[in-house]
């Protein structure tokens, strides 16, 4: 492999037949071709991206090593989970993201793409939604601020007492 910093991102959209399934076709192209604007407005003048497969996307972060990489990864992640389609407010879109830089390890195109992969299913596996670096022993952020569940404790109204209401109107 190259001298030269260069990392890789493999991109899957995680359910993505589930919104075929739900919406249709006409819909999940539509989706995909949010999904390719998006990842093209979050990449750097000299990163390259494409579409690898049906809902996977990859990006060559050249210039780049496994931290710069995996800020864009987040960066991409978390622009994902903006989506909204008019018509189908309800529909989300996350992405799982593996991410491997280019290192000595590494001895054939074949084997970086295998590495991003392994990244992308340890995300996958550890719950989707999530970045995931091959040379990390974990996913350094689990979920897109789009995406995390909102604890029930946090959707409460906390309870206003007598004395509280008093105050409140006397200095009104």
């Amino acid at each position: 492999m190259s001298q030269e910093q260069t990392s890789l991102l493999v991109i899957d959209i995680d359910r993505f037949k589930t919104v075929n399934d739900d919406y249709g076709h006409i819909v999940g192209d539509e989706v995909l071709k949010q999904i390719g604007l998006s990842i093209r407005n979050c990449l750097r003048s000299h990163d390259i991206a494409g579409r690898y497969g049906g809902d996977e996307f990859t990006v060559l972060c050249k210039h780049a090593n496994a931290k710069e990489a995996y800020s864009v990864a987040l960066r991409i992640r978390d622009k994902l989970a903006q989506i909204r389609i008019r018509e189908y407010p309800d529909l989300r879109v996350s992405a799982s993201i593996g991410v491997a830089a280019a290192d000595a390890s590494i001895g054939s195109v074949t084997e970086w793409v295998k590495a991003a992969d392994s990244a992308l299913y340890s995300a996958k596996n550890a719950g989707r939604d999530q970045v995931f670096d091959v040379s990390a022993s974990m996913a350094l952020n689990s979920h897109s601020p789009a995406t995390i569940p909102m604890p029930f404790e946090a959707t409460l109204i906390p309870a206003v007492s007598q004395s509280q209401k008093q105050q409140e109107r006397s200095s009104a």
